[in-house]
């Protein structure tokens, strides 16, 4: 296979997994460009958007994507880790959710430290990002993340993701709490939920949920 894709990692670009529906795909590649803010014209960099715009002309194509997935096979990209989460939270998150496997591939799990997934027939997912403070500035990237994980969320069978903020320190944390409620996507046939870690004290802070579901009971969830 001639190396005309370079060295670039379509799907990563995209965060999408390598199996997702051209309809995901579609939805990723507008909500990176437009809601995550890559595209130039929203203050984005033009070597990321072009980047994005590159790997979406290949991955929409069917018989360039099939081609991609035979040079990617041959090249086995490495699994992206999650070098700048807190040891000790991911080590008790997976003790956890023992049953639970990694999924770098998930749809922005690039824009996460720890992405985990349910075994099947379920597809929950805990996605995981750490802040040394969370402060007022950040709310609008959190949001964002969370309605970026919730459009891009499809399957036949009812799930239940988690956005999960870990923090050394968090300011207005029952203000984040209530605020957080509105952006989570609680009645939907596959529900976004947030919720907060801190470490000092340790504990999972959730708001206002109805029917709080089983992944954030374990975690000792409460309001």
């Amino acid at each position: 296979m001639p190396e005309e894709f370079g060295r670039r990692d379509y799907y990563r670009l995209l965060q999408v997994d390598p199996a997702a529906h051209p309809e995901i795909v579609r939805v990723a590649y507008r909500t990176l460009l437009r809601v995550l803010g890559k595209h130039p014209d929203v203050g984005g960099a033009d070597s990321e958007a072009s980047a994005i715009i590159e790997a979406y002309a290949t991955v929409s194509n069917p018989e360039r994507r099939r081609a991609y997935d035979m040079w990617l096979r041959a090249h086995a990209a490495p699994v992206r880790t999650a070098s700048g989460f807190p040891a000790e939270v991911g080590q008790w998150v997976r003790s956890v959710l023992a049953e639970y496997h990694e999924a770098p591939t998930a749809p922005f799990a690039g824009r996460f430290d720890l992405v985990l997934e349910a075994p099947a027939p379920s597809s929950d997912r805990l996605y995981a990002k750490a802040f040394p403070l969370l402060a007022r500035d950040h709310w609008p990237t959190v949001f964002t993340l969370c309605r970026a994980v919730s459009v891009a969320r499809r399957g036949v069978l009812p799930s239940t993701d988690v956005v999960l903020m870990v923090a050394n320190r968090i300011e207005e944390l029952r203000a984040f709490l209530e605020e957080s409620v509105h952006h989570s996507s609680q009645w939907a046939w596959n529900r976004c939920l947030i919720a907060v870690c801190t470490r000092e004290p340790f504990r999972v802070h959730t708001g206002r949920i109805t029917l709080m579901p089983s992944l954030l009971r374990r975690l000792g969830g409460a309001a």
